[in-house]
């Protein structure tokens, strides 16, 4: 779901400089999820005990994909205009939606 290029570095880069979102603290990963993605802290870092911002579990053998994050739409209106990054936002769903099918 989160695999949006092929090369490791390349894929961190595309999620590291996102414009920031809002997260909410209360949620909470289910025993045997997978965190897909998770929150930096001020300095940039991921730390161990960042919030989660999405993560993918199954839950009676149906797929739910969880993602914390409020306003990520903006995404596609503020990357529009960078032609590297313009399709990241309909590229992130269509992964999401076909990993979920």
């Amino acid at each position: 779901v989160t695999k949006l290029d092929e090369n490791v570095t390349a894929n961190d880069l595309i999620w590291n400089e996102l414009p920031p979102i809002e997260s909410f603290r209360r949620v909470k990963m289910r025993e045997g999820a997978q965190l897909l993605l998770r929150a930096q802290d001020q300095e940039g870092r991921a730390s161990g005990n960042a919030l989660p911002i999405c993560f993918a579990y199954r839950q009676q053998e149906i797929k739910q994909l969880v993602f914390n994050g409020a306003n990520f739409g903006n995404w596609h209106f503020q990357l529009q205009e960078d032609p590297t990054r313009d399709q990241f936002f309909k590229n992130f769903i269509d992964r999401s939606v076909r990993w979920l099918v």
